[in-house]
């Protein structure tokens, strides 16, 4: 089976975007700065809304057009620590010759929230992201099909803590594509560095903007994004590839854990959000920023085509757009 996505404002492969944003994340309507964002160095400018194409293919498909191959030669086959966290999401796609297209066009609808989440800073915010590709979803019912439900639980934090976290449940499998510091971990990725080497980490962004942007080396360090079950670390160290899966759990912290009493109670009133079924009156008190990340990824839409010509044109007409 073919299919092509089209989606406003990023890029799937390793072509980044000129111009960076500057802004500021929030957890879910609690404002704090961006510190991956400053990290990245990319200087001032709001980033240009653009078409992109994501493919989504069986294994023995023949690409047909040389540069294309080319790119998708490098998202799939490019060492860890060259590409980008969306690019090693969109792999999980690619893992097996027999996985059906619905969970190929799920890898490739949260390929795109994973890069408008780390581009928009909004790592914290999971319970928006959440409901945001559920939308996306729904919205593509036709290839990404089968039950989606968000699920609120817990996950861990630097420095030992706890607090509440939403993913989704796809056909009873979990697809969690928020994590405290995948904004640094894509700027390590960017500039080449080895996100469990601390010196060259230090070196690259100093200690400031590691201490802010959640910089959290080891093999327990930083945690794993799941998606349908399969984990993908973003660090992008051979290290970090090794790292087992971890952190998502439904139990309420005890007492004892850091911000345990903050959690429980942020968690009710995520599931509160979540029952009321209500995505306007929760983003209603959002930050503008979070809207609009909210909206780049509720509107990421999967275009099925029924032939590798059709494909290519569609590739074409979505690059000229």
């Amino acid at each position: 089976s073919t299919s092509t996505s089209t989606s406003r404002g990023g890029d799937i492969g390793r072509r980044w975007r000129a111009n960076a944003r500057d802004g500021r994340g929030w957890r879910d309507g609690r404002g704090r700065g961006c510190a991956g964002a400053r990290a990245r160095g990319r200087g001032r400018g709001r980033g240009r809304a653009v078409t992109v194409t994501v493919v989504v293919v069986s294994s023995s498909s023949s690409l047909g057009a040389r540069d294309y191959r080319a790119l998708e030669h490098e998202m799939l086959d490019g060492a860890s620590e060259t590409s980008s966290v969306a690019d090693a999401v969109y792999r999980v796609g690619r893992a097996s010759a027999t996985m059906p297209l619905r969970d190929r066009a799920i890898c490739s609808l949260a390929a795109q929230a994973v890069e408008v989440t780390a581009e928009s800073c909004v790592e914290d915010a999971s319970l928006t992201v959440s409901l945001a590709l559920k939308r996306a979803i729904e919205a593509n019912a036709k290839t990404a099909t089968g039950e989606v439900k968000v699920v609120v639980g817990y996950a861990p934090t630097r420095g030992g803590g706890a607090a509440p976290h939403a993913w989704l449940e796809v056909g009873g499998k979990v697809l969690d594509v928020c994590v405290e510091g995948l904004a640094l971990a894509e700027a390590a990725r960017r500039a080449g560095v080895d996100y469990d080497d601390e010196e060259a980490m230090v070196a690259q962004f100093g200690d400031v903007a590691l201490r802010d942007a959640a910089y959290a080396p080891g093999p327990r360090g930083l945690r794993p994004l799941t998606v349908l079950n399969h984990a993908v670390h973003p660090g992008g160290s051979a290290a970090s590839e090794r790292k087992a899966a971890y952190g998502l759990t439904l139990n309420a912290p005890p007492p004892s854990v850091k911000g345990a009493a903050e959690a429980v109670t942020k968690a009710e009133y995520f599931r509160r959000v979540v029952a009321q079924d209500d995505d306007a009156t929760f983003l209603g008190t959002m930050p503008d920023r979070v809207r609009a990340t909210y909206d780049a990824i509720a509107s990421i839409r999967i275009e099925t085509v029924d032939s590798q010509a059709a494909r290519l044109d569609a590739l074409q007409n979505a690059a000229a757009s």
